[in-house]
């Protein structure tokens, strides 16, 4: 794996830590009313399919970033379904 590789996956997985902020967030104030769920909704399919691709193509910069994204994604989704009211 190359430099730029490295760097991409890295920069992949923080982006896609970044959501677990959001779920954080929901967790802590018990409070969903300004979560747009279909924005969710469609950032889970889309890093789904980015996730079978690089699983694919057997690209692991790829499968690390997107396993997190959809994974962080998930946890908002999830904790959205518990705390709606």
């Amino acid at each position: 794996m190359n430099a730029l590789a490295i760097i991409t996956m890295l920069l992949g997985i923080c982006a896609s830590l970044s959501f677990l902020f959001q779920a954080i967030r929901i967790r802590e104030m018990h409070d969903v009313k300004n979560i747009a769920l279909p924005t969710y909704a469609i950032l889970f399919v889309t890093s789904f399919f980015w996730l079978m691709y690089g699983i694919y193509l057997r690209d692991i910069p790829l499968i690390a970033s997107y396993s997190v994204g959809v994974l962080s994604i998930s946890s908002v989704i999830v904790l959205y379904e518990i705390y709606k009211k």
